[in-house]
């Protein structure tokens, strides 16, 4: 494990500053930051709008993201509809 470590020093060391490589890093770590931010933002969004407009939504799902949610938000987008519903028989 100890050389493992030393061979990934000494590979670091060999990574100068203002490289290709590097810069490639920098602009992949920043997008994904960017890609991370506006998923928090979208998120915020949509729970904002479900407890305005369908309250019951965020009762139903403690994941509003998760694909059961959005399915069923797709099915179901009023609570009316979701009322209405019933279990095939």
């Amino acid at each position: 494990m100890a050389e493992l470590w030393r061979t990934d020093i000494h590979h670091l060391r060999q990574l100068k500053p203002d490289s290709d490589l590097i810069q490639e890093f920098k602009n992949l770590t920043r997008d994904q930051d960017s890609l991370i931010q506006e998923a928090t933002r979208l998120t915020n969004r949509l729970i904002a709008c479900l407890k305005e407009y369908y309250p019951v939504a965020l009762e139903l799902f403690s994941k509003p993201t998760a694909q059961v949610a959005t399915d069923f938000l797709k099915l179901y987008p009023t609570l009316e509809l979701a009322q209405q519903a019933s279990v095939r028989n």
